[in-house]
């Protein structure tokens, strides 16, 4: 009786897992799905609009989770708050601006590029090519240097292969620490 008891049990438990690792499986392919997903409101972001915008560009795409490789990496991305499209007012002029990371799909590049609305109109207000940088993420980073937002660029996840974009009042610059000022 007992024996039959302890075999029910094991199945009971073996079961439990089972539904728990499906479920397990299921929210992080949601979770992935919706980091992918263009913003919820009427523009949005997609490679008809990066093919568009970027002329320059033989084969733009959006990077997706697919294009960072490993399952740690992937981990990572979600644990610390990446994605490839950020939105905020990078150049605190009161529109809606978009950082995105895409990739050449022709080659192993990536590319950086910031999209305004300007009166509902994407524009391209930055851009930069990397050559030999087949993935990107992105964050957010409030209040850098003295209450402006920079854009996190990550080539490589929790190391120091990346650097901030700010606006520096005129222009996008590219800096390596993001200490505020005094």
């Amino acid at each position: 009786m007992m024996k039959h008891l302890r075999t029910r049990i094991e199945r009971f438990q073996a079961g439990a897992i089972s539904i728990l690792l499906v479920f397990f499986s299921i929210t992080v392919a949601w979770l992935l799905r919706a980091m992918e997903s263009p913003p919820s409101d009427q523009f949005r972001i997609n490679n008809a609009l990066l093919r568009e915008l970027l002329p320059n560009v033989k084969e733009p795409r959006l990077m997706t989770v697919d294009d960072l490789g490993n399952e740690w990496e992937k981990n990572f991305f979600i644990q610390d708050g990446f994605s490839f499209i950020i939105e905020g007012d990078f150049n605190n002029d009161g529109d809606r601006d978009y950082a995105v990371a895409g990739k050449d799909a022709s080659s192993s590049s990536t590319f950086l590029v910031v999209i305004a609305l300007k009166h509902g109109q994407p524009m391209t207000e930055y851009f930069d090519y990397f050559n030999g940088k087949p993935k990107m993420s992105l964050a957010l980073w409030r209040n850098c240097r003295n209450e402006m937002d920079a854009i996190v660029v990550a080539f490589t996840l929790r190391s120091d292969d990346g650097f901030y974009l700010m606006w520096d009042g005129k222009r996008y610059t590219i800096i390596k620490t993001c200490a505020r000022k005094r």
